[in-house]
């Protein structure tokens, strides 16, 4: 059986519908034993609430961010539950923001570097009840996705370090580094990169944060031989391979139609 994959949620009291709401988009991935889903309504009582969820941080291979107003304002969160986190995307751990009501997130020195799964301007408290149920399955979707390339390469947050895979086998991947490979496969594959891309434009075309990452996944297709390296008119292009596009349907055939993920619209990325 995959191992599973703990997902810690992070959220205002005060924005307990939404937790609800999003529970149940990702209750499939917790039955199928896919994901653990941790947020702080398993604290029973008598337990230390610091300690229980120091420790669900820590063993965390992803974290939802529930942003809001009230979400900023916490003093525990902020000072909490923020900074370990960062530390946690730091050696991997992959970090999804979602906006659920108007806030400040886009001028926050730290939270802004992450890609939202919604635009800023764009909260799930201002849509239509259709609406802010696709974005959540949006959310479900992209957990799923990373979930899968990284169960294929084995390993996440506990073995964070990517490592080109070799003869001897598959390397441990985190789950960040999953979506970031499945980003670069994707666009590969498409019509446009027939002839290759250069790492600046695989980086700014998708949402995938750091330019260090997508250099990171490319080195990790080039070693597993999904894509491949020349250079042409002084410039080193990376392409999909054969190789390449095998390996993205198969991915399809696990996720099914869900695999596709969103491109940025902030082309710097962070």
């Amino acid at each position: 059986m995959p191992k599973r994959h703990r997902v810690f949620v992070s959220y205002s009291h005060k924005d307990r519908r939404w937790l609800e709401r999003l529970q149940v988009h990702l209750k499939e991935l917790n039955r199928r034993q896919l994901i653990d889903l941790w947020d702080d309504t398993r604290i029973q009582a008598g337990d230390s609430w610091n300690d229980e969820i120091e420790s669900a941080i820590d063993g965390a291979a992803a974290a939802i961010l529930m942003i809001s107003a009230d979400f900023l304002a916490s003093d525990y969160i902020v000072d909490k539950e923020v900074p370990p986190l960062l530390a946690a995307r730091e050696e991997g751990a992959l970090v999804i923001p979602v906006i659920v009501g108007p806030c400040r997130f886009d001028r926050h020195p730290e939270l802004s570097r992450f890609q939202a799964i919604n635009q800023p301007g764009e909260p799930l408290s201002g849509m239509s009840q259709h609406d802010s149920e696709a974005v959540l399955v949006r959310l479900a979707n992209r957990v799923e996705d990373a979930v899968h390339l990284a169960d294929s390469g084995a390993g996440t947050r506990s073995d964070r370090q990517p490592t080109p895979r070799s003869s001897s086998g598959p390397q441990p991947i985190s789950l960040e580094h999953a979506v970031a490979m499945l980003h670069v496969l994707q666009s590969a594959a498409t019509p446009e990169r027939a002839q290759g891309a250069t790492v600046s434009d695989y980086h700014q075309e998708l949402a995938i944060g750091s330019r260090k990452l997508v250099v990171e996944a490319i080195d990790c297709l080039t070693a597993a031989g999904q894509v491949q390296r020349e250079r042409r008119d002084g410039q080193t292009l990376w392409s999909i391979t054969g190789e390449g596009r095998r390996e993205l349907e198969r991915l399809r055939g696990l996720a099914g139609p869900s695999l596709v993920l969103e491109r940025s619209d902030d082309p710097e990325g962070s």
